[in-house]
């Protein structure tokens, strides 16, 4: 349970970082100046607003109730709209700092390792203070990175879940080694490590990540069901966490998020991005392809990437980064099986930031074998172009990407926030 106390104050905030009484003095006196000159508080900047039917705007969001109606403010009107009826809000941010705390549903924490317990972790977040998790919800925590790749990268590249052993808990050492027991302990900046040669007590600071491999029945991040009738929502922080809340409350001082059996807050400010799951837009990540063909252009056959790009990265095209996508190798399809019961493919196709301006393909959509779309080359210098196409009634729909210009030198393809409407 988070330790904030229920004081609608921010000064709070500032308390949790050493500064002298004339400097928290000072700010109080700013953050009441401020306050007193608002008509009231707005929870983030113009962000997109992305509906499932109708234009994106730019808008804020100003309030979510407790029963998912959405509240936006344009410069010129309000807009008000049920969670179902929305695509996202907002972009997620990258983390530029660590350590970093994996869940075991795909959401990452920006938070500090504080203990450990047979039970649960305890952590100390910047936005939400200390709170303690039950240990079979989390999947790891990644200290420092590795090589230059961005955090993020780092999470989605799984190095350490392709390591672990059948059972117990796996540590990476910054110099490459790794360490198998059970982490039981921190004691004076070291994690005391349980294993069958007897104990070790690494430091802290020599440690990349620690990965935790205990039995339990906990959702993967790939069991989440988009389909579902009950809603929750993939919110994303300023701090760069991300988190699948099960309920959301924002109104003009806080946002309140119930995740990982949690209940936690922290300024309205903090919010940069909100993604219903279990509306009417759902995913096409979150279902699996009934089949994939890649013919290469030589002799290396690749596979697809579900939200991440062809190399393992985080989706990133014209300038943005991309929560959600489909990374694949031209020359390939991707065939998914429908119920009928859909209206409407929509999706935005583009070339990954990772070939660096590189890269050129064609997309195509088939739907029940009939061709219904075709891209015009796009190269990595381009923008994301938009695709919305009918599937009412489509029991399959194809996914085709072909190269373009220099066979398929940097052809990293990306199908961006793909999603079928109901």
């Amino acid at each position: 349970m988070s330790d904030k106390t229920n004081s609608k104050s921010a000064i709070g905030r500032i308390g949790r970082h050493k500064m002298s009484l004339p400097v928290m003095s000072f700010c109080a006196l700013m953050l009441l100046l401020l306050s007193a000159g608002k008509g009231s508080v707005v929870a983030a900047e113009s962000s997109e607003m992305v509906p499932v039917d109708g234009s994106a705007k730019s808008c804020r969001l100003i309030e979510i109730a407790p029963d998912w109606q959405l509240t936006f403010q344009t410069p010129g009107e309000k807009i008000e709209m049920s969670a179902n009826d929305l695509v996202r809000w907002g972009r997620p941010v990258e983390p530029t700092h660590g350590p970093v705390v994996v869940l075991r549903d795909g959401s990452f924490l920006i938070a500090r390792l504080i203990a450990i317990s047979a039970k649960e972790l305890t952590l100390d977040s910047r936005l939400f203070g200390r709170i303690a998790i039950p240990i079979r919800l989390v999947r790891g925590v990644v200290f420092q990175r590795t090589g230059d790749r961005p955090w993020v990268d780092v999470l989605n590249a799984r190095d350490y879940d392709a390591k672990k052993p059948v059972l117990g808990d796996r540590i990476l050492l910054a110099n490459g080694d790794w360490l198998t027991g059970l982490a039981s302990e921190i004691q004076a900046g070291r994690i005391r490590m349980l294993g069958r040669l007897g104990e070790v007590r690494p430091s802290l600071t020599q440690i990349a990540a620690l990965w935790f491999n205990r039995q339990n029945t906990v959702a993967e991040a790939s069991d989440v069901d988009e389909t579902s009738a009950q809603l929750s929502a993939w919110v994303g922080l300023v701090d760069g966490s991300r988190l699948l809340a099960d309920s959301i409350l924002l109104d003009s001082d806080w946002l309140t998020i119930r995740a990982a059996g949690q209940t936690l807050e922290t300024l309205s400010d903090d919010i940069c991005w909100l993604r219903p799951v279990g509306g009417r837009a759902v995913s096409l990540t979150s279902i699996s392809p009934v089949g994939f063909r890649h013919l290469p252009y030589l002799s290396i056959s690749e596979t697809f990437r579900i939200d991440r790009n062809v190399q393992r990265g985080t989706i990133r095209a014209g300038e943005k980064i991309y929560a959600r996508g489909i990374g694949v190798p031209t020359t390939s399809r991707l065939t998914y099986s429908l119920d009928g019961t859909f209206r409407r493919f929509d999706t935005q196709v583009g070339i990954d930031a990772a070939a660096r301006g590189r890269g050129s393909a064609r997309f195509r959509v088939y739907v029940d074998g009939l061709p219904v779309y075709t891209s015009p080359i796009v190269r990595g210098t381009d923008s994301p172009v938009s695709i919305s196409v009918p599937i009412e009634g489509a029991k399959r729909i194809d996914l085709i990407t072909d190269f373009a210009d220099l066979a398929d030198q940097q052809d990293y393809a990306n199908w961006l926030d793909p999603r079928l409407v109901k």
